[in-house]
């Protein structure tokens, strides 16, 4: 868990993240781009949570320790990070999960351990729908596998192709979304967050989504 960040805090400024463990994660650097805020770790590029925003803003005379991110997904530790994701959709009716390359397996797992591990982390008690939009640049065989296996369950699956969205989200019960650093089969290999997305935007990106879901409706109204 990413809990506490120390230090005067500002653009440019190179900060260290401490979790919750005591572990510390040196050289992050804040900075701009594009007017947005965000985090530069190993060329890696995630949106700063609020919290790091406000802190930024108050520019370098001002020292805090504060919550920041619900989590974060630290190189090596794939399977702690796939049981925070877990714990955050464990109540899911339905699950959207945004992720271009969602079937695309790391290379240390076979398909049928890959498929295994979507399959856990996935609450089926209360499950009803799965929708899964990714760019359709995989190999089939997880697909099949994943698809075959959630017939067992009542689960209605529906899959999306489509290449226009970038970030990896997921969205529980419509009502809350969490940004996830990387596609689910890079969790572990790179240091990433996990981010609850703003009420604002999700409601963007459910529009968004809607459109795509839709694409003859929202043709005739155009």
């Amino acid at each position: 868990m990413l809990t506490k960040i120390f230090r005067d805090i500002s653009i440019g400024s190179d900060i260290a993240i401490i979790l919750d463990d005591g572990k510390r994660v040196p050289g992050v650097l804040i900075c701009v781009c594009d007017g947005h805020i965000i985090l530069d770790h190993d060329g890696v590029h995630d949106t700063i949570h609020e919290n790091l925003i406000m802190a930024v803003e108050h520019g370098t005379s001002w020292t805090s320790e504060f919550d920041i991110a619900p989590s974060v997904a630290l190189p090596g530790e794939r399977d702690s990070s796939i049981q925070e994701i877990k714990s955050l959709i464990f109540d899911a009716r339905t699950l959207t999960i945004c992720d271009p390359y969602f079937f695309n397996k790391p290379r240390e797992l076979t398909d049928n351990e890959y498929t295994r591990e979507i399959m856990s982390i996935l609450p089926f008690e209360t499950l009803l729908y799965i929708d899964i939009f990714h760019n359709g640049t995989h190999p089939v065989d997880i697909e099949r596998k994943f698809k075959n296996k959630l017939r067992k369950y009542p689960a209605k699956l529906r899959l999306f192709k489509n290449k226009l969205i970038h970030d990896r989200i997921w969205i529980v019960n419509a009502n809350k979304a969490f940004i996830i650093g990387t596609s689910f089969g890079g969790i572990g290999s790179k240091f990433s967050f996990i981010l609850e997305v703003p009420d604002d935007d999700l409601r963007e990106l459910k529009r968004f989504l809607h459109k795509i879901r839709n694409p003859a409706q929202h043709k005739d109204h155009s």
